[in-house]
């Protein structure tokens, strides 16, 4: 299929918005973890360059978000302006249908998918994996740098560690008291003549390996007045690496690749993670054709919403991205807590947004208005622009 000139110049219309909301909202996905990841700096003296390769680990999360969203602004708000200044009426003049001027938004919106694709079945689990090893990588190497000598450290949620003499070279202490306040109602406090960091990069745990030691307990809510006093030789305890919301233990699902969830989905004996797996198996495949959906319901969207201006646009365009994901959400959530099918509850939302685009292309096609549809764009034009509701 050969481009013509007008499909050249409509896909230059749609594209500089959409490369324009893909920067901005990926940035602002961007800024907001890293403040998250500043944390890291502050705590434990992370190198920017670290810093960097976790964010871009994260970028192919980021982009299965904000892509298929700049593809909705980018088609809805070059139709809006190409309506508003009466280029659609002069092209269907000159004897073009609006499923000529459709094409080059399903162009783009074909290559979006194909990326789509990509990022949510390959490069998103990838970059969960890999921003999950780097972070355990991190903080197992500066747990024992970050600690000092004859300083009480709450580094860890729920504990306190203080040791008389520290090597960070071996990672080893001497000395070792801990407060360790987790169990709740059971308090323990642990001294040990000595103690070695351990990391296992396997089960991306880390562990304090004590020697010589005691443990006291005094339970809380025992009825009798009862003290524990427990000798031990060798004593490990698991310590918590959650700092930025990222605790080690068993791979998520949405860090498997799909050939490991796909194994998943047919191997585990839990009724709970076979629901969780098939709900993010479905969720994969799912956001694929969201950027055509969105190309398709953008079009009537964007020549009906010509008199809202850029700004009332751009919030029609929010709000539409704002019910997918809610209904998405939902979807996902019938899923994982009431077991619900998982094809067709999450295949729900996509085959209604498809169902919707449908009519109001078909009503575009045939240049009907509705009245619907209009009065939402008031009432979004009367929000968005407040200054203008008396006009």
């Amino acid at each position: 299929m050969l481009m013509t000139r007008i499909d050249r110049y409509i896909l230059r219309e749609i594209a500089a918005p959409t490369l324009l909301s893909l920067l901005v909202f990926t940035f602002v996905l961007l800024a907001g973890r890293t403040l998250k990841l500043a944390r890291l700096v502050i705590n434990n003296g992370v190198p920017l360059q670290d810093i960097l390769h976790l964010l871009v680990d994260l970028l192919p999360s980021f982009l299965s978000i904000t892509l298929p969203l700049s593809i909705l602004l980018g088609t809805l708000l070059a139709f809006s302006r190409l309506s508003a200044d009466a280029e659609i009426i002069a092209l269907k003049a000159s004897g073009l249908s609006l499923n000529h001027l459709l094409r080059p938004a399903l162009i783009m919106a074909l290559v979006a998918c194909l990326v789509t694709a990509s990022l949510t079945l390959y490069l998103k689990p990838l970059g969960y994996s890999a921003f999950r090893g780097r972070i355990f990588k991190i903080l197992s190497q500066r747990t024992s740098v970050g600690l000092q000598a004859r300083v009480f450290q709450t580094e860890f949620p729920g504990m306190v560690l203080y040791a008389d003499n520290l090597d960070e070279r071996n990672s080893t202490l001497e000395g070792v008291f801990i407060s360790d306040q987790r169990m709740g109602t059971t308090p323990s406090t642990i001294v040990a003549e000595s103690g070695r960091f351990l990391s296992d990069p396997k089960r991306q745990s880390l562990t304090l390996q004590l020697s010589r030691g005691q443990i006291h307990r005094y339970p809380q809510d025992s009825t009798e007045d009862t003290y524990q006093v427990i000798d031990f030789n060798n004593y490990a305890i698991n310590l918590p690496l959650d700092q930025v919301g990222q605790p080690p233990g068993r791979q998520k699902v949405k860090e498997l690749s799909l050939a490991n969830l796909l194994k998943r989905v047919k191997n585990t004996d839990s009724i709970a993670e076979q629901f969780k797996s098939r709900a993010e198996l479905h969720h994969r495949f799912s956001m694929i054709p969201i950027p055509l959906l969105f190309a398709l319901l953008a079009l009537p969207l964007g020549i009906q919403s010509n008199r809202s201006g850029k700004g009332g646009g751009f919030a029609i365009g929010l709000l539409v991205y704002l019910s997918y994901y809610l209904a998405t959400s939902f979807a996902g959530t019938l899923v994982v807590e009431q077991h619900w099918p998982a094809a067709l509850t999450l295949w729900t939302p996509p085959l209604l947004f498809l169902l919707l685009g449908t009519v109001l292309y078909r009503q575009a096609l045939h240049e009907r208005r509705l009245r619907h549809l209009d009065h939402l764009i008031r009432l979004v034009q009367g929000i968005w622009r407040p200054g203008r509701r008396e006009n």
